[in-house]
């Protein structure tokens, strides 16, 4: 049986598309997902991308990481989602169901796409979890780029005075609460911060703990994220720029992350570093994120190659597994 496929990257952050809008014939499931993704006997991957009708929207995604298992969120897959669709329906605008999320998507020059990832949600009883038991010890050493102004206890800039009741807060929990000013807890000795884009990331200040193996996180958070996190080590370069390196879970180390961007650029605006539209910079390039009630997302994505695939295939990595 064949099954057909386009695939596609953003950053270096590569995806094979799937459509089976028109056709149930094909069944996704954790093996099939694995042996796609797998870059020796499969097409290779980070991601493998399902696409289905949706009653809510003009289509949906569904996500499967390399390992097999299913993501809730990706920011870069639904850009490249969205210019495909958009540039086989020669339109300029595009709404994907992702999850429990319609997300918005609209063209920006020939291989830019924008999208909204809707609301970031910071969840402080997770933080503290993870800052009380992960990250103990740990001595603040930032170089003079690393905050905005010198002084690292000037409340006015990092707004490590701000404190807050609620366990989860949406950005218009925060605005609310501060005034109209997006604000989040920030302790410069705790380097961690919990937010979810509709997945879970766990955002670490590389000025502060370094270049920390990702196995070493997680060993120390199973417990608080017992379907793993995935994991940005955010060092602040100036008020408009930030880097960011990327532990995604059930792939590993990638060259780029929409969502992870993201909740980098949340972290990194909200604790008042930064101004609200900043550039990350990943291994594979850079993207730019603006804030304000929702986060927006935008970057170039670049169709790769198509191809088929034999369904039946699959059953040599099934009786391997």
């Amino acid at each position: 049986m064949q099954m057909f496929f386009s695939k596609m990257q953003a950053l270096g952050n590569d995806f094979v598309i799937v459509d089976l809008r028109a056709s149930n014939a094909v069944t996704v499931d954790a093996p099939l997902a694995k042996w796609v993704s797998d870059r020796r006997r499969g097409v290779g991957c980070d991601q493998l991308l399902i696409l289905k009708s949706s009653n809510s929207a003009d289509l949906s995604m569904e996500i499967y990481n390399a390992d097999g298992s299913v993501a809730e969120a990706c920011g870069n897959g639904a850009r490249c989602v969205a210019w495909l669709w958009m540039t086989q329906h020669d339109k300029r605008e595009v709404s994907l169901q992702v999850h429990d999320r319609i997300l918005h998507a609209w063209l920006k020059g020939e291989h830019g796409v924008s999208i909204d990832m809707g609301q970031p949600c910071f969840d402080e009883a997770l933080t503290n979890q993870v800052r009380d038991n992960a990250f103990k010890g740990f001595e603040y050493r930032p170089d003079a780029s690393s905050v905005m102004g010198n002084n690292l206890n000037n409340s006015e800039c990092l707004f490590a005075d701000e404190a807050y009741n609620h366990s989860k807060n949406t950005i218009s929990q925060i605005n609310a609460n501060t005034g109209g000013r997006t604000r989040i807890p920030w302790d410069a000795s705790s380097p961690a911060t919990f937010v979810s884009m509709g997945n879970p990331h766990l955002v670490v200040e590389s000025s502060v703990v370094g270049d920390t193996c990702a196995n070493d996180i997680l060993s120390h958070t199973k417990e608080i994220f017992p379907d793993g996190v995935n994991i940005e080590w955010l060092r602040v370069l100036d008020s408009l720029n930030i880097s960011i390196k990327i532990y995604e879970r059930g792939v590993g180390e990638t060259h780029a992350c929409g969502t992870g961007a993201c909740a980098a650029a949340v972290v990194a605006i909200s604790s008042g570093r930064c101004e609200s539209s900043v550039t990350v910079s990943m291994l594979g390039g850079q993207v730019d994120v603006s804030l304000g009630e929702t986060a927006v997302l935008t970057g170039e994505v670049s169709f790769v190659f198509s191809g088929e695939i034999d369904y039946s295939a699959t059953c040599i990595c099934r009786d391997s597994q």
